[in-house]
């Protein structure tokens, strides 16, 4: 059964924002996106759903459609990986406190 609440403005928690860092954005994530997955990765950080990488790809399937793959670590903490299904553009990676996501389009 899907949860309820990814279309709840953001701060609804009723707690204290936490901090967002955009840190790259690919040309394929137009406005509309970009809101979305924000708003769809702070309200499942502020709730502390877990998994939180399966909770936000799942709120963004639901909220814009698509594939989606979540990738969290440690902000600054480097790391390694690549998909050859992502196209350049379909991507965005930015910072919610100290915790980093990578957002990929997948399909």
């Amino acid at each position: 059964m899907p949860q309820q609440g990814y279309g709840a403005p953001m701060g609804g928690m009723g707690g204290p924002q936490p901090q967002f860092r955009e840190i790259m954005r690919g040309q394929g994530i137009d406005q509309n996106e970009y809101n979305a997955i924000v708003q769809c990765a702070t309200f499942s950080y502020q709730s502390h759903q877990t998994p939180l990488s399966t909770a936000v790809s799942n709120a963004i399937k639901q909220q814009i459609g698509g594939e989606w793959l979540v990738i969290m670590h440690p902000a600054g903490q480097k790391y390694d990986f690549c998909m050859t299904c992502v196209k350049g553009g379909d991507f965005f990676s930015f910072v919610l406190d100290s915790t980093q996501f990578q957002v990929c389009r997948i399909k």
